[in-house]
């Protein structure tokens, strides 16, 4: 069990993914089916998972919502990340939903701009659904959108990079100090500017240094970790030395999000079992990696813009 809190209008997409999200180690605390809303609905769940002391997230799959006004008031009052995937966008999408549960699927843009507004996170996969949720389970929300990248290999991190770009996150320039302490432990032809590119060491020893360094750096929000695996380089070693960050990290109630991505398959298998029993969210490829990290960014951005205030300090280490 978890705290992430399920609302599907589909029984059948709600069965299937619970028993998906057992597979991948994502934790579910509840799962609860709507149908076609005759007695219970998405105002009543929304009120109820917000008191829920168990219920840390909610993740929703909504084909349409018939109390549209009491919804957004609902959602306004909660304190939780909501992370939203709302279908029948297309025409034949929405007609399939009224013949599925009788929903009228309504303007795709008023969604987004009600679901906007009230701080609803709508994302436009599953995948990216859980996601999100999963980061939201085990991170703090990060006081900025500074982001520093570790990889052991150049093109995962470009390639996270350009994700930041795309979804208006900043690539900070690292501190002097933070450049030094990171020259001193990569070899000589690799980069310690951010991205940070270790040119396929990936020691206890190199990671555990630079994370911690990037940790240190006050102009660092967050921290997103790429392994890369190959034949000649073990998973384990680099897993080990982010759970010990965020092991370190919750003693000191850091703010600063751990986000991982152990690219490579079965290579990376024993390293991903480690991120999973300290509370990593770890993700196959670095776009899925940070459009997560994104959504986090977003959360606070919006508690910030309504002078609600509250972070996920609380939340932090929340592993069940």
């Amino acid at each position: 069990p978890g705290s992430i809190s399920f609302i599907t209008q589909s029984g059948s997409l709600g069965l299937a993914l619970a028993e998906w999200t057992i597979d991948t180690g994502i934790g579910l605390c509840k799962v609860i089916s709507t149908g076609n809303k005759a007695d219970v609905d998405d105002v009543d769940l929304i009120e109820y998972l917000n008191n829920d002391p168990s219920t840390g997230v909610i993740a929703m799959y909504v084909e349409g919502i018939k109390r549209g006004r009491d919804f957004i008031d609902a959602v306004r009052r909660v304190r939780k990340p909501i992370v939203a995937i709302k279908t029948g966008r297309s025409k034949r999408g929405a007609k399939a939903v009224f013949s599925h549960t009788g929903s009228i699927a309504g303007s795709d843009e008023v969604y987004s701009a009600a679901f906007r507004q009230a701080g609803i996170l709508r994302v436009d996969i599953i995948d990216e659904l859980f996601d999100a949720a999963l980061a939201f389970s085990c991170q703090p929300l990060p006081s900025g959108n500074n982001v520093a990248i570790l990889s052991n290999g150049g093109g995962a991190s470009i390639v996270a990079a350009d994700e930041c770009e795309r979804q208006s996150l900043n690539i900070v320039d690292l501190t002097p100090e933070t450049r030094e302490k990171i020259k001193k432990v990569i070899p000589q032809f690799a980069s310690n500017s951010n991205p940070i590119d270790t040119a396929g060491t990936v020691s206890f020893e190199i990671y555990d240094n630079i994370i911690k360094a990037l940790h240190d750096d006050p102009n660092v929000d967050a921290i997103i970790v790429i392994y890369v695996h190959t034949t000649m380089s073990s998973a384990m070693p680099p897993a080990e030395a982010v759970v010990e960050m965020k092991l370190k990290c919750i003693k000191a109630k850091s703010r600063k999000p751990i986000i991982a991505c152990w690219m490579g398959g079965a290579g990376t298998e024993e390293g991903v079992e480690i991120l999973k029993s300290g509370c990593i969210p770890n993700y196959p490829v670095p776009e899925r990696a940070v459009k997560a990290l994104s959504c986090l960014i977003k959360h606070q951005e919006f508690l910030d813009k309504v002078k609600i205030g509250v972070g996920q300090e609380d939340k932090m280490g929340r592993c069940k």
